[in-house]
């Protein structure tokens, strides 16, 4: 762990909101007559309480009362923290830092991905609901106060509409939001069709989340030294026999398929599958029609993945690049171990106009997943 004073800085906001949250606790502790200081952690550090073991602590309510004054008890609505900047700069990791050191139970953790997948599978479940998203936002908030959302980008149409109805719910209810993103809220889904619609959503964002740039000019995830068997170039007949070796290596010779597999009732074929290891081609999972529910679910399911023939991706192909985008997003989010054989660099892989931001953030992913300490831990 290195010093980084916008880090610090970062951390600062979020800890008024674990605050904030610990006397919300108690107080609905109190208003039920249920308040024994569960709360109780460890004493902070006293010049500095967001360095020691941990970087978040939580007081009892009398020690909280010594430095938060009566009028700074937050009411129905905590406000919660958009984090945005630059890909590698340390975003969810910060998030994951607060998001571990809270004690409460009302909390959920969730890759905005996976989000709004549950969120659309909701609302096919109201079909005659007349707001189903104001419903389905008073249903989270009984369960939830708080939400950590992970890289919040709006890449299609269908969720810039959902977000301002949902949004809108959830602040109301009372659901604090903290999250992360490579866009400032203003430059969400820019250029998208029918932006205007997506606009309410914007301000929503900006009145109930402080906007927090964390403008620091590493990327972390380029410090690491990167592995040179995981990713090759170019494919030829002997990559091929090389991930071949890879697969058996990682399966360790417990081959259960070759043919495919099933997500969703749906057969995806495979190159070769064993009960933790998968080898597909690009074309099989980048090509068809597949969605960010099926990447889910095949990185739920194994633990190593093999992707192949990973080609140049010319201007026309933002559909194919899209879906290569979101693979990799959900990937990354459940720790998958992966390797990868393309016809070029990793940096040349897209050359269309379109998604240059959001190839970038890619690449800085790949570049931790094939670290020595994205393997190891």
């Amino acid at each position: 762990i290195r010093p980084d004073q916008c880090q610090s800085a970062a951390i600062l906001q979020l800890q008024h909101i674990a605050d904030s949250l610990a006397i919300k606790h108690e107080n609905s502790l109190d208003q039920s007559g249920k308040n024994d200081d569960k709360l109780t952690m460890e004493t902070p550090p006293e010049n500095n309480a967001f360095w020691g073991d941990k970087f978040f602590f939580f007081q009892s309510k009398k020690a909280l009362n010594k430095t938060i004054s009566l009028q700074s008890q937050p009411t129905h609505q905590i406000k919660g923290l958009y984090i945005w900047g630059e890909v590698g700069r340390g975003k969810t990791w910060l998030m994951d830092q607060f998001y571990h050191s809270l004690t409460l139970s009302r909390i959920e953790r969730i890759h905005f991905h996976e989000f709004m997948l549950q969120i659309h599978q909701r609302l096919q479940d109201l079909p005659n609901q007349p707001d189903p998203l104001e419903l389905i936002g008073k249903n989270m908030a009984n369960k939830l106060d708080l939400i950590c959302l992970d890289e919040f980008h709006v890449m299609d149409i269908a969720d810039a509409v959902i977000l301002h109805g949902l949004l809108k719910s959830l602040f109301k209810n009372g659901v604090t939001i903290v999250t992360t993103s490579n866009r400032h809220p203003d430059d969400l889904y820019k250029h998208g069709s029918h932006r205007e619609r997506f606009i309410p959503a914007i301000e929503l964002i900006k009145s109930n989340m402080q906007v927090f740039h964390l403008d620091t000019e590493k990327d972390y995830r380029r410090q690491g030294k990167r592995r040179k068997d995981l990713f090759f170039i170019p494919h030829n007949d002997a990559v091929e026999k090389k991930l071949q070796q890879l697969f058996e290596t990682h399966s360790a010779g417990e081959i259960t398929s070759s043919q495919s597999i099933k997500v969703y009732g749906r057969k995806i074929p495979v190159k070769n599958a064993a009960e933790t290891v998968i080898w597909f081609d690009f074309n099989t999972l980048c090509r068809g029609m597949r969605a960010s529910s099926d990447y889910l679910i095949i990185a739920q399911q194994y633990k190593t993945i093999l992707l192949s023939e990973i080609p140049v991706l010319h201007e026309g192909e933002e559909g194919p690049a899209r879906r290569f985008l979101n693979l990799i997003d959900a990937f990354y989010d459940q720790h998958v171990h992966l390797i990868l054989s393309s016809y070029v660099e990793i940096e040349e892989m897209y050359q269309g106009d379109l998604l240059p931001f959001e190839f970038k953030r890619a690449l800085s992913r790949l570049y931790e997943m094939q670290s020595d300490s994205w393997w190891e831990a």
